[in-house]
């Protein structure tokens, strides 16, 4: 059984985007419920933000694996135009008035933490019993 090309230890695109949605929206609503109204919509941007360009990275690594044939030119201008329009957007975010910077950043690290704390979480309480444990038990 060969394991899903965008699969690690259980980890999947899909799953690191579901758990940080449903994380932001709960930390959304707790600083709209303690501070104001924009500093809760810049978490909410700067996390929406930081999942587009995880899937927007996820698809081009995808399209890079998936076919090996693409010449090094053009991977590098792929990553290269993601870099500029990653920094351009995020220039621009950081110009408008009403985002709270401090309220941005945090949205943006938000999907890094998810990540951290799914890893973390993962390593503490998987199972010492993997398939190679069980496969030598049964001979």
């Amino acid at each position: 059984m060969g394991a899903r090309a965008d699969t690690t230890d259980g980890f999947t695109v899909r799953r690191v985007i579901v758990t940080t949605t449903w994380f932001s929206a709960l930390v959304t609503l707790a600083i709209w419920a303690y501070l104001d109204g924009w500093w809760a919509f810049s978490y909410a941007v700067g996390s929406a933000w930081m999942m587009l360009n995880f899937v927007v990275l996820a698809g081009l690594l995808r399209l890079i694996t998936a076919l090996p044939s693409l010449s090094k030119l053009f991977i590098f201008t792929l990553i290269c135009a993601k870099i500029a329009v990653v920094f351009i957007a995020l220039y621009w975010l950081f110009q408008i008035r009403e985002l709270r910077p401090l309220g941005l950043v945090a949205g943006i690290t938000t999907l890094l933490v998810v990540i951290l704390l799914k890893a973390t979480g993962q390593a503490i309480f998987q199972r010492p019993d993997s398939g190679e444990i069980r496969d030598e038990q049964s001979r």
